[in-house]
């Protein structure tokens, strides 16, 4: 929606958290600190196949034309997947926001497959997962960062594991400052940062090195082209001249916590190297 706008001020926008595709395409004025859909969908694949060596792969294949972030990730993941193994995934389309998630869930249930990659946003994510372990589909779900919210584990039911998901940023990371960095949001607000919080402390700071990196202070868009290999507490961050940023990678899975309760653990970091 801004992008028009951006483009008219000739003001540069760096987006914290909008892996679309297109939100970068075709405007010089456009920039983001986050991974892409096409990004995060290859890396999961890539995990499903290489890391976890699932051979069958079930992709929940949200058919509204509303929602293209899950579609954009449904197909980088089976191009991806389909690349590297040789194999095609089983996709099961359905419509999000009209009527069950039964039906597509029974479906994936009787091909039998060894995991399914399900994106969508933490609602979504939420009520695909009860409604799958209610209905005995106990199997491997992969999902998206649209996953990796705390609201997740509220409503997803008791039993949401076996489950990984592509994040943006993790608590648990030993890259350098994170753990001042979340003891220092968690000593002011008494939780811990989330993605937003992280992404947007990045890009704050990306903007400071482009400011450094500029022609002069009204030319801040030739000093983002000039960002490269910064490391912040969301990993390592390089703008490409798309206006992209090859960025760090983090898998989570889901695991019983310390108080018994559902909770992501970080397993797997990918740097953008």
């Amino acid at each position: 929606a801004i992008k028009p706008l951006a483009a008219r001020a000739e003001l540069p926008v760096l987006l914290t958290v909008a892996t679309g595709n297109i939100a970068t395409e075709r405007n010089p004025y456009m920039f983001r600190c986050c991974f892409t859909d096409n990004f995060q969908g290859k890396a999961m694949a890539d995990f499903a196949w290489k890391d976890k060596m699932y051979n069958t792969i079930g992709i929940l294949f949200d058919l509204n034309d509303q929602v293209t972030y899950r579609r954009d990730l449904a197909r980088a993941f089976a191009s991806e997947f389909k690349k590297i193994s040789g194999k095609s995934a089983t996709e099961i389309g359905y419509y999000s926001g009209n009527g069950s998630l039964l039906p597509p869930l029974l479906k994936l249930k009787k091909a039998n497959t060894a995991a399914v990659f399900a994106p969508s946003d933490v609602q979504d994510a939420a009520a695909i997962l009860k409604e799958a372990r209610r209905n005995g589909l106990n199997g491997t779900f992969l999902g998206s960062d649209g996953w990796d919210r705390p609201e997740l584990f509220e409503n997803c039911g008791p039993k949401p594991a076996p489950c990984y998901v592509s994040s943006m940023f993790s608590a648990e990371s030993e890259l350098p400052d994170v753990k001042e960095f979340v003891r220092s949001i968690k000593a002011r607000t008494g939780t811990l940062p989330t993605t937003d919080t992280a992404q947007a402390y990045d890009a704050l700071n990306i903007v400071v090195k482009a400011l450094q990196l500029s022609r002069s202070r009204t030319d801040i868009r030739s000093g983002l082209y000039q960002v490269r290999n910064y490391l912040g507490v969301t990993g390592t961050t390089s703008i490409e001249a798309d206006g992209n940023a090859r960025k760090t990678i983090f898998i989570k899975q889901a695991v019983k916590g310390a108080d018994g309760k559902p909770a992501f653990k970080l397993i797997k970091t990918i740097s953008p190297n």
